[in-house]
């Protein structure tokens, strides 16, 4: 490889490292809330839900849970509940543990799960989906 070549290939590799880092700092990469192998049930009302909920959240709410009802996913996910306050949350999470899921968390009402990082949408203010 020539001199020229290496210095051609170097100035690509950090210009495409520039970029990325000013892109980064603009916002312009999409923040997911959710991974492979995580997954976070909203457990309040379809009304509730309705007017806003965690972005990226399952609705599941407690009264089908305290049904009998389970999520049709693996009991090792990675499993975030939350409600209005974290009370509701708190009794899923019990029904969870009880079924045979291994990796629950409460993280309480929805101003801990902005808190916590999530993004959190309000159909009053801004569609969610």
């Amino acid at each position: 490889m020539s001199k020229n070549t290496g210095l051609i290939v170097g100035s690509v590799i950090i210009a495409v490292l520039l970029i990325g880092f000013a892109m980064w700092g603009k916002g312009n990469f999409i923040k997911t809330d959710r991974g492979p192998e995580k997954i976070v049930l909203d457990v309040r009302t379809q009304e509730e839900w309705d007017e806003g909920h965690v972005l990226g959240a399952e609705f599941f709410d407690l009264v089908s849970l305290e049904q009998g009802k389970l999520p049709d996913i693996s009991k090792d996910t990675e499993i975030s509940v939350y409600c209005r306050s974290g009370r509701r949350a708190g009794i899923a999470k019990e029904i969870l543990d009880s079924n045979g899921f291994t990796n629950v968390t409460n993280i309480g009402g929805l101003e801990e799960a902005m808190i916590s990082g999530l993004t959190v949408c309000d159909n009053r203010k801004i569609a969610c989906d």
